[in-house]
Parts: C-alpha cells; sequence; structure tokens
C-alpha cells in the first residue's frame, strides 16, 4: 500500500497487524518453554503450530531460535527441503535462500519467490549483488534484467559487516525497507549503490533502498533518475546488540 502512495491504507493495515501480531502473542507463546502451544486452555506445543507461526512471520527475533530448535529437536526440517526454505527463510535470509519478492507486470503487482542469486558461467557461485552504475551502463549480463525485470525485496532490515572484523550493523527504519531488485526467471539479484552517510562508516556498499515512490519508478518508470541512498532515513543499531544478527 505504501509502494502505491495509499498512506492511509497503509496505515491502517499496520494498525490491525500490529494488533493481531499482540492477541497472538498474548494467546499462544508459552513463556516459560519457549514455544508456541496448539490453541488456549491446552499445553501441547506441536511442530505444526511453532512452524506456522515461524512461516507467517509471528515469532519475534528473540524468541526465533528457541522455536527453530523445537523444530530441529522434533525432526520437522530434517525430511523437506521445502519447509526449511519456507521456515528459515522467515528468521535470516542470506545468498542462496529463497526470497519473497514483488514485481510488476502491466500494472499490476505480482508476489513470488525466487532464490537469491544469478547463476553464471564463470564461476561456480552465483552472483548476488549488481552495481546500479555497471548496470546502468549497459553492456553487461545486467542490461536486460534492469530493463525489463526489475523486483523490489521486502525487508526488516539489511546487515553487513564492518571493515577489517569490526562488529557488523543492521541498517533499518520504524516500518520495512524495500531493496531494488532484478530478476531473471527463478532467480534474483539485490542492487547495490554507493552508501549514505549512516552506511559508509560500516561499508563502501549498499543495498538500494527505495522510497515508496522510489518503488514505483523502479518498478514501470524512468529508473535513472533515481537518487536513493540519502532519501531513505536509516538507523545503524551494532549486531551485539541483536539477539540474532539477519542479513535481510
Amino acid at each position: 500500500a505504501r509502494a502505491l502512495g495509499k498512506v492511509g491504507d497503509a496505515e491502517g493495515f499496520a494498525a490491525r497487524a500490529k494488533a493481531v501480531y499482540a492477541a497472538y502473542q498474548k494467546a499462544f507463546f508459552d513463556k516459560a518453554r519457549g514455544v508456541y502451544v496448539d490453541g488456549e486452555g491446552t499445553d501441547h506445543a506441536s511442530l505444526h503450530a511453532n512452524a506456522a507461526a515461524l512461516a507467517f512471520g509471528l515469532v519475534p527475533r528473540e524468541r526465533r531460535r528457541g522455536v527453530v530448535e523445537h523444530l530441529e529437536h522434533g525432526g520437522a526440517l530434517s525430511s523437506d527441503p521445502g519447509w526449511q526454505a519456507t521456515l528459515f527463510d522467515r528468521a535470516d535470509a542470506r545468498p542462496k535462500s529463497v526470497l519473497a519478492v514483488v514485481s510488476g507486470d502491466e500494472g499490476t503487482l505480482r508476489a513470488q519467490r525466487m532464490s537469491w542469486g544469478f547463476p553464471v558461467s564463470w564461476q561456480a557461485s552465483p552472483v548476488f549483488n549488481t552495481r546500479l552504475e555497471s548496470a546502468l551502463a549497459g553492456g553487461n549480463m545486467w542490461e536486460l534484467p534492469l530493463r525489463e525485470h526489475r523486483c523490489i525485496v521486502p525487508v526488516a532490515a539489511f546487515f553487513e559487516k564492518g571493515r577489517k572484523g569490526a562488529s557488523g550493523y543492521a541498517f533499518s527504519n520504524d516500518g520495512p525497507l524495500l531493496l531494488g531488485g532484478v530478476f531473471e526467471e527463478e532467480h534474483c539479484s539485490i542492487v547495490t549503490t554507493p552508501p549514505n552517510s549512516v552506511v559508509a562508516p560500516v561499508h563502501d556498499r549498499m543495498p538500494l533502498v527505495l522510497s515508496p515512490d522510489g518503488a514505483q519508478r523502479w518498478l514501470s518508470g524512468d529508473i535513472r533518475t533515481l537518487v536513493e541512498p540519502s532519501r531513505v532515513p536509516l538507523v545503524r543499531v551494532p549486531t551485539s546488540e541483536l539477539s540474532q544478527p539477519s542479513l535481510f
């Protein structure tokens, strides 16, 4: 809704989501054991109850480790690669993870899941990031994806390691961050730019963080006029202050 400029709708959805989230935690989370129970009035904590909470993003960061350990101990993550991708994606995203992305198709938005990384012939590992400057210059592997296959990757925050072994930092703001990306078939790459003043002390690159109007243009407009790195305010938090560092 924010990406489409519908601020009132976005605020209404956020308020409703916050209320549902709080009610869910109060009703189903067992603080003593650190897991989710099947319902009110029962102490049974099934694997399904905890898998569903994690898959739908209802587990706060500080509780994720305990929930994942409960699922691992019960064998829920050992036999089904699809569940592994779905559940771990909700906690952290790393290169080769399956990401939820949004693309534009003839004026409509389409949500789908894609693997983070473009397979290439010259190396075994996929390419995970796309330098915006190089892509705009053309004459390379990014020319077609940048022209025809742009997407948005919504995240809560992004993580950067500090220089020369220094502490890492998570970067976020009060709402979701909209990162610019490109894709081909079932693979996507995160677009990067020179850093803004908040990221620069930590790293010489950062993801392309888009404002709501910038996200609209990224999907279907003239992207050469985007000057985004300094437009979206970010807060830098040392990962030592987080219970579980998250890349995206």
